[in-house]
């Protein structure tokens, strides 16, 4: 499970339904992480962001059947942040966590 602007993201569907029973909240949607960058999925699994390598947190949206990447601040999703410094912070502690698992966000 991970936390981003507030929002909980679950890794798949067992953690998704163990949500329903937590205290703190249920999740907003989904999370994978790949070699370059992790996905952050809504509740029906569709791409609505990502964070990149980079650490550039970026819109994700899928036309056609193919998924596309914009490397930019969602306005319109639930990704909403109040200034670029709140969004580097919630990145970096972000990716943090995974760069004790070996992924490339170093």
């Amino acid at each position: 499970m991970i936390t981003l602007f507030g929002k909980k993201f679950a890794q798949n569907d067992n953690e998704a339904v163990e949500s329903l029973f937590d205290s703190t909240g249920t999740v907003s949607g989904f999370y994978k992480v790949s070699k370059r960058k992790i996905l952050i999925m809504n509740l029906q699994k569709e791409p609505i962001a990502f964070i990149n390598q980079h650490r550039v947190l970026g819109n994700a949206y899928t036309h056609n059947g193919k998924t596309y990447y914009q490397p930019s601040m969602p306005s319109n999703h639930i990704l909403y942040c109040e200034s670029l410094m709140t969004t580097d912070n919630e990145v970096s502690k972000l990716v943090k966590g995974y760069d004790k698992l070996g992924a490339v966000y170093a």
